[in-house]
């Protein structure tokens, strides 16, 4: 059998289908946990391993070790049912795996293998574009949409949502105009479509339009801000709005409507809070107990540290915020041992190295990957040395791979880049923006 857009599913239940269609659209719009609609599908077929796997990967993909603990036992009960899953499945199967370990750049090219087979794959692309938006991929926000919505039916009730990843993509590309004109369009679609308010509030935050902005989420108000998990980040834009004209006593309005910590459950959420509480405490603002009622619910513990750096940070400043000064430090030394344990990212590059050369390991060590081990051979040494450690080549991102043509084809970019530095008269400013990439 196969979904609505024509993926195959090894299931004859069309009510397992369906609930894992309804599943799949509040994961796109975040109406809502998927997590009942799963178990409907699971009942209606225990046998069919998809609705398993969207599960686990819900809790993998919420970016805390507490969840991530639940969805790895989800994916190892899921295990005995691969002996009637479809390639597509067992595929969505190991790209799970691989972000269980930690993987996140391996699971999106997972995920873009998938796609590449089953360009409507909407499991597929929400969990490709989410980890893009975790690991800050512009580049891959913007094309892994750009590739495939071309195959999208737009009468299909998902299309909307496919066009506001996209709105956000382009924006993240800072192509402004364009990332408006998108989220409009699936605004006009479907107003149940948050991620396009998100998208078109980060345009208006770019391009300095702070009344607008403000206006723009009173407007969709009444569709974010009920029974949606993005009501949250949401409101924390709409704060934003605010705090850009110093109006404190709406902002904290809004962290009490929105962001209160008995309000929020998840650490997507409480990094919100935290951020915002951050920006008041750098105006001097008194924010009373805020900071104290945030640690009371998220309370991180050693033993979290180091599941996602983003979220670790945030915790950070909460501990700071509440002067658990001892905490912070204690908090601040887990993670770091963390990073310190995990196997570090290796490198290969030619001896001998010139202004190029150093640059590099260095934006890698002070941005990449602190713990980095970079080695330095003859330039002819350069590919047999990466296959005789057993690494990949990567490019400024670990784990990209790269081939040997990939390889020369980027040292010739680079030193030709680099005599257009050296000969400033040859290079137009607006081609700055493509030297700097």
């Amino acid at each position: 059998m196969q979904d609505l857009r024509g993926n195959p599913v090894s299931t004859g239940s069309n009510a397992a289908i369906d609930a894992a269609e309804r599943a799949l659209w509040r994961l796109m719009t975040f109406y809502g946990t998927p997590l009942d609609d799963l178990d409907a599908a699971i009942a209606a077929d225990p046998g069919w391993v998809l609705p398993p796997l969207m599960k686990a990967g819900f809790l993998l993909g919420l970016s805390e070790a507490r969840f991530s603990r639940e969805g790895s036992a989800v994916l190892e009960a899921a295990e005995p049912l691969l002996a009637s899953a479809n390639p597509r499945e067992r595929a969505h199967h190991h790209a799970l795996r691989t972000l269980q370990a930690g993987d996140w750049h391996g699971a999106c090219r997972e995920w873009e293998a998938l796609l590449l087979a089953h360009p409507r794959d909407g499991l597929a692309l929400q969990w490709a574009h989410l980890h893009d938006f975790y690991r800050g991929d512009a580049l891959n926000l913007r094309q892994r949409i750009v590739r495939v919505l071309p195959e999208w039916d737009e009468a299909d009730p998902l299309h909307p949502h496919v066009l506001a990843m996209l709105a956000f993509g382009l924006e993240e590309s800072n192509l402004y105009v364009e990332a408006e004109e998108a989220g409009r369009r699936a605004l006009a679609a479907d107003p149940k479509a948050p991620w396009a308010v998100h998208a078109v509030a980060h345009v208006m935050e770019m391009q300095g339009r702070h009344q607008e902005g403000t206006q723009w989420m009173e407007r969709w108000r009444p569709e974010w801000s009920a029974g949606n998990g993005f009501s949250v980040h949401l409101g924390w834009h709409q704060a934003l709005f605010a705090l850009e004209r110093l109006d404190v006593d709406t902002v904290l309005a809004l962290v009490d409507e929105h962001m209160a910590a008995a309000k929020t459950s998840v650490a997507l959420e409480w990094v919100d809070t935290a951020s915002l509480l951050w920006r008041l405490h750098l105006l001097q603002v008194d924010v009373g107990t805020r900071w104290h009622e945030l640690l009371a619910v998220w309370n991180p513990s050693p033993d979290a540290a180091g599941h996602y750096a983003f979220n670790d940070l945030h915790a950070l400043l909460v501990l700071i915020g509440a002067g658990e000064w001892t905490r912070a430090d204690e908090w601040l030394q887990a993670t770091t041992a963390r990073a310190e344990a995990a196997d570090p990212s290796i490198w290969v590059t030619r001896w001998r190295p010139k202004i190029d050369r150093i640059a590099c390991p260095w934006f890698i060590t002070r941005f990449v990957d602190p713990f980095a081990r970079i080695y330095y051979v003859e330039p002819a040494q350069v590919l047999a040395c990466a296959l005789e450690i057993e690494v990949v080549l990567r490019g400024l991102v670990p784990g990209q791979r790269r081939d040997p043509v990939e390889v020369r084809a980027d040292d010739a970019v680079f030193r030709r880049r680099r005599r257009q530095l050296l000969e400033p008269g040859e290079l137009p400013v607006d081609g700055l923006s493509d030297l700097l990439r």
